[in-house]
């Protein structure tokens, strides 16, 4: 009896494993091979089958419900037999994010939804350079989230976390720091100078070797101030120029590897050294003054303060699609190369942030050394705002030009950018710029009614016995910003100056929030600040949520 009770229950055991069996099999043949690429990316395209649920679906292709109700909003009311659901391919991308466009919605509020900027969604999802339409599917780039809807769903049905590969808190244990400056003196010429033969000042000032040893002072009035509040910094400085043989030499150093931070080099290339010797360090590098962000592509640990010429302009589009979004934009150029790349660029952008670029055409383009003013006329809108962004630094055209726009002010209502050189035009008459709105953009700023700006001032002519010029100031803001942040978090900042743990700073002259593209990329500045005039003096305008 008991040896049929034991073969029963063997029986059983059995038969449940053979219809488990079964069960994973079926699971796996229920697994359409069809696929179909929609707005660029691959999806199974899978027919339901008779009594067929929706979480055995998810089951078959490891994704969650929600998922699949995510990009299949009519099965969240049943599905059907027959009826074709559309399967992400997530391959090996586990955490890949989706999100589904809704009505009126555009990619710069997607992008803020998830702390992102434009360019990430673009670089992610390249259709959208010609523009978003409502129920497109795009992905969203692995990288800190927030504010996440029920539209944006994650695979494995939770909501995205940031999560550091070393955590983000503050030391308490260390008030002294080891810091390099790297810093282009050319100290061989200054040896090879005649002071005596330099009988007016801003002549010498003229010489390379005094060009960026205000950046240098600068720095010294940023150690001065952060010796007041209990930090205590070894300030190594190295004369780098472009000379990569004369760097290696300065990298044999020993005390170079006890350092907590790097700021410079400042040309490419000996940045670039330095950059690969500083990564198995694990020291993060400054990049003062460059523009060119290639070298943060897979080096965690660099940190560029000038926002890029992609940041700028995508600084300058959001700006007016927030103030002007019901305007007639303009670009404006005279067909020279080197000004159409920041026109071709300009463009994608502002395609980017178009709800629907095939129905709605948000901007005209205008060769203005074939098409003339003429050519500007035929676009401009009485009835509406009138952007007009204009690509051209030279002096010269931009005093005819201005003058000849400003011609047509009292029958349209002009709004004028232009590149941030404009500022330094000494034969561009104010009065036209004044009435045409003039917007600019500059990564540095001085506003001499700012009173915090004034005490710089006041020590620096107290200690240097002369008028400071931006990169006094650029110097100060950088060498303040980072070692402050050096004294809270330690060397492995990293991990917070891109998160929400370190909030946006604005110096003196320069204004600091770091992105990353990626969590392995460096970081860049976002912040580009803007600025009219009004009232005959230059006003800040920048967008509060950069």
């Amino acid at each position: 009896m008991k040896k049929a009770i034991r073969f029963f229950v063997f029986i059983i055991f059995f038969n449940a494993c053979s219809l488990n069996l079964q069960a994973q099999d079926n699971t796996l043949k229920n697994k359409s091979d069809k696929v179909e690429i929609i707005n660029g990316k691959k999806f199974y395209l899978h027919t339901v089958l008779k009594k067929q649920t929706l979480y055995a679906i998810a089951k078959s292709y490891e994704v969650t419900i929600d998922t699949i109700l995510a990009l299949n909003p009519e099965a969240k009311q049943g599905i059907k037999t027959d009826q074709i659901l559309n399967i992400p391919i997530l391959g090996d991308k586990k955490e890949t994010i989706f999100h589904k466009t809704d009505a009126k919605e555009t990619l710069y509020a997607i992008a803020k939804q998830y702390n992102l900027e434009v360019y990430d969604l673009v670089k992610a999802n390249p259709e959208l350079s010609n523009g978003l339409k409502e129920g497109q599917i795009i992905i969203i780039p692995e990288k800190t989230t927030k504010n996440i809807q029920n539209n944006n769903i994650k695979p494995n049905g939770n909501k995205q976390t940031v999560t550091n590969e070393k955590p983000c808190s503050p030391i308490t244990n260390k008030t002294s720091f080891n810091v390099a400056l790297m810093i282009p003196l050319y100290l061989e010429d200054i040896n090879k100078l005649d002071l005596r033969e330099i009988k007016v000042v801003e002549k010498y000032k003229k010489n390379k070797s005094f060009t960026f040893i205000p950046f240098y002072e600068g720095v010294l009035l940023a150690l001065d101030s952060l010796q007041q509040i209990g930090m205590s910094v070894n300030l190594y400085v190295y004369d780098v120029e472009k000379d990569t043989n004369k760097l290696a030499t300065i990298l044999e150093k020993p005390e170079i590897k006890t350092m907590d931070l790097i700021i410079g080099p400042f040309f490419h290339e000996p940045l670039k050294k330095t950059v690969t010797y500083a990564k198995p360090l694990n020291i993060n590098v400054i990049s003062p003054l460059s523009f060119d962000n290639s070298l943060l592509i897979s080096n965690a640990n660099v940190f560029q303060v000038m926002p890029s010429q992609h940041k700028q302009l995508e600084s300058t589009a959001n700006y007016i699609m927030q103030n002007y979004p019901s305007s007639e934009i303009i670009i404006v150029h005279n067909g020279i190369e080197k000004d159409l790349s920041s026109v071709v660029l300009l463009k994608k952008i502002l395609d980017s942030l178009t709800l629907n670029k095939a129905e709605v055409k948000i901007y005209k383009e205008v060769n203005y050394s074939k098409e003339g003013i003429a050519g500007i006329e035929q676009y401009l809108s009485e009835e509406k705002e009138n952007i007009i962004i204009t690509f051209n630094s030279n002096e010269v055209f931009v005093m005819n030009y201005v003058r000849n726009l400003s011609a047509l002010i009292n029958k349209y209502n002009i709004i004028l950018f232009g590149p941030p050189n404009w500022r330094s035009f000494e034969i561009v008459e104010t009065d036209y710029l004044q009435k045409l709105k003039l917007h600019l953009t500059a990564t540095c700023f001085i506003d001499y009614e700012n009173p915090n700006v004034n005490n710089l001032l006041r020590k620096y002519r107290e200690q240097y016995y002369s008028e400071p010029d931006k990169y006094v100031f650029q110097g100060f803001d950088e060498a303040f910003y980072f070692l402050s942040i050096l004294k809270t978090y330690g060397k492995d900042f990293e991990n917070c100056i891109a998160s929400d743990t370190i909030v946006k700073y604005k110096g003196l002259t320069t204004h600091f929030k770091f992105s990353k593209s990626i969590n392995n990329d460096g970081a860049e500045n976002n912040f580009t600040t803007i600025y009219k005039y009004e009232n005959f003096k230059l006003v800040e305008v920048s967008t509060k949520d950069q």
